[in-house]
C-alpha cells in the first residue's frame, strides 16, 4: 500500500530517495529540484534518472516550458518500472509536474497509479489516487510518513502549500482511507 506525506516536507535522506520534477537541461535551481540538488545528491546537467538519493523526472524543456503530458507520462513510466525493480529502495515522490511545471494535481497523480508499494506521495494526491486505484480489494489503511525535517526554503519566491492550506485536515499517524 502506498504511503502519503505532507507536501513541503523532507524525509530522512538515509531512508528515502527524493523523486522530483526536473528540466531537460538538468538545472536544479528551484522547488523540489533545488532540494534534490542540495540534500539528496542530484547532479546539475543530469536531467533524468537515479543519482545518489534522488530521481529526476523531466517535466520542463531546456527553456523551462512545461513538457506535453504524453512526454511526461513516458518519463513517469520509466520511473515506475525502475521503482518496481528497486524493491529495497523507498521513493518519496514530490508533486512532480504539478508545481512549477503547472500541470494539475489530478492529472499528475493519475500518471502514478501503477506505482509499487515502496512509493510515498503527497497527501494532496491521496484522493486522486485512492479514488481511481484499480484494486479489487478495498483499501483499509494508508500510512502517513512522518518527515524528519521541514521543507526549508527551497521554493525561494513562492509559498509552500500543504494539505491544510487546501482545506484538508492533516492527519497525525495513521488514518482510515475508506
Amino acid at each position: 500500500m502506498w504511503s502519503f506525506h505532507v507536501d513541503g516536507t523532507v524525509p530522512d535522506k538515509r531512508e528515502w530517495n527524493w523523486v522530483f520534477g526536473s528540466n531537460t537541461a538538468g538545472r536544479h535551481g528551484k522547488g523540489a529540484a533545488k532540494v534534490a540538488s542540495r540534500e539528496f545528491g542530484a547532479r546539475y546537467w543530469l536531467a533524468r534518472g537515479h543519482v545518489n538519493r534522488s530521481y529526476a523526472i523531466p517535466t520542463k524543456d531546456d527553456d523551462l516550458v512545461a513538457l506535453p503530458l504524453d512526454v511526461i507520462k513516458l518519463e513517469v513510466d520509466a520511473f515506475l518500472s525502475y521503482a518496481r525493480h528497486m524493491t529495497r529502495e523507498r521513493w518519496f515522490v514530490t508533486r512532480v509536474g504539478a508545481g512549477l511545471a503547472g500541470h494539475s494535481d489530478l492529472v499528475m497523480a493519475r500518471l502514478f497509479l501503477g506505482a509499487p508499494d515502496n512509493c510515498s506521495f503527497a497527501l494532496d494526491w491521496r484522493h486522486f489516487m485512492l479514488d481511481a486505484a484499480p484494486w479489487d480489494e478495498p483499501v483499509s489503511r494508508a500510512e502517513v510518513v512522518q518527515p524528519s525535517a521541514a521543507f526549508r526554503g527551497a521554493r525561494s519566491s513562492s509559498r509552500v502549500y500543504g494539505a491544510s492550506d487546501l482545506g484538508h485536515s492533516v492527519p497525525q499517524g495513521r488514518w482510515r482511507t475508506r
